[in-house]
């Protein structure tokens, strides 16, 4: 990789941070930008991820590449499914102090 491609990787992260900071957490942003460099790290130099993957006893690189992918598609489903039912919890806990405060109305009212 050359200063040019580094810089605009640079440049890229940050107006990305820029824009989505105040709807992603630094860690995700951080995650997503280490995924970014290794894609490009693997796009410009592959035969490093041969030697990786000869020395984990993997045949090809490309298998390496494939196992990695499938690896962090499952963490991003299950980090998906965590945020739902969070959401889901957050939901349940939100309608029924709406409950509660409509049933005291509706005392206050009847009184």
């Amino acid at each position: 990789m050359n200063i040019f491609q580094g810089l605009m990787f640079l440049l890229f992260s940050w107006v990305a941070y820029r824009l989505f900071r105040k709807s992603t957490s630094l860690f995700d942003f951080g995650f997503v930008s280490v995924v970014y460099a290794v894609f490009i790290l693997v796009l410009f130099y592959p035969n490093v991820l041969a030697r990786l993957s000869k020395m984990l006893g993997i045949t090809r690189g490309v298998d390496l590449f494939m196992y990695v992918s499938i690896f962090l598609l499952f963490a991003i489903i299950i980090k998906l499914l965590l945020m739902a039912d969070k959401n889901r919890q957050d939901i349940s806990k939100l309608n029924r102090k709406i409950a509660i405060l409509m049933q005291k109305l509706e005392e206050d009212n009847k009184i």
